[in-house]
């Protein structure tokens, strides 16, 4: 599996190291697999994604707020770090094509996305399972 960390051209507009602390509005979701949610640069809100038709359905999940940390500067890099994120005993056999990072709006036409991770080979990353998910990631950024 390689994972790929994809930038929507709004999030490259949005996030910068000046301002990531302060980001308090940043939510993640779960994108299913195998249902033709395909990255797309373009897309400027979550309505864009088509999320009613690609957003995970399984016990247990809700989107979660994204808790950013101090951003650092090291060797002409910025790393913003993420806080872990947990969902509590998700799904049962549900596969997980992607986690998408977002600034939420009031609804899903307001909410911009930023970032993207997935495999690029169009595989599942995750396969649920009743356990615990657990994302934990730095956002690396070069200047």
């Amino acid at each position: 599996m390689a994972l790929v960390l994809a930038f929507y051209r709004t999030g490259l507009e949005n996030l910068t190291p000046d301002t990531w602390a302060a980001r308090t509005d940043d939510e993640v979701l779960l994108i299913e697999d195998g249902t033709g949610w395909t990255f797309n640069q373009s897309h400027v809100s979550l309505t864009s994604l088509n999320l009613g038709t690609t957003e995970l359905t399984a016990t247990g999940y809700v989107r979660k707020a994204l808790v950013p940390s101090t951003p650092a500067f090291s060797a002409g890099r910025w790393s913003l770090p993420v806080g872990a994120v947990t969902w509590t005993a998700l799904g049962t056999a549900e596969d997980v094509a992607a986690v998408v990072g977002f600034e939420a709006g009031v609804d899903d036409a307001a909410s911009v996305p930023l970032w993207a991770l997935y495999d690029n080979a169009a595989a599942a990353i995750a396969t649920l399972d009743g356990t615990d998910l657990v994302l934990t990631m730095d956002l690396g950024v070069s200047s």
